[in-house]
């Protein structure tokens, strides 16, 4: 356990001991929201900027809960995800695509882009962006 968790207390309505363990910050991020959890996930990153308390796979798994209607919100969870996991395509490619519904467009090529350096033959991608490049 790092040493980091005790070294910091986040006042709300309880405490929260940081960083949290992953299910305390799924928690915290449906109970208090994306900004709330962004503001925690900052403040420990600032402190530690190698803490990881959450897997890659459970910050997408809110893209299935939230879908193109909370896009605004999932673009902030899938921000945090990628600075801890910055070559992870899955979590580019919902990253474009939550940009997309929000009409985002240069800002999802971005993200297109970026998984073509990481993988260059992959073919969702590449329909993405002939997609956009349509509209």
């Amino acid at each position: 356990m790092s040493s980091l968790r005790n070294d910091i207390i986040i006042e709300s309505k309880r405490k929260l001991a940081l960083p949290p363990r992953e299910q305390e910050f799924l928690n915290l991020i449906r109970t208090k929201g994306c900004h709330e959890a962004e503001n925690i996930f900052n403040e420990i990153r600032s402190k530690d900027s190698t803490a990881i308390f959450f897997s890659e796979k459970s910050m997408i798994n809110f893209a299935y809960e939230y879908g193109p209607e909370r896009a605004k919100d999932l673009i902030i969870l899938l921000n945090m995800n990628i600075k801890v996991y910055p070559n992870s395509t899955d979590t580019l490619i919902w990253l474009a695509q939550a940009h997309m519904a929000i009409n985002e467009n240069e800002e999802a090529r971005k993200y297109l882009r970026k998984i073509l350096q990481i993988e260059p033959g992959n073919q969702k991608t590449q329909k993405l962006l002939l997609m956009l490049n349509y509209n």
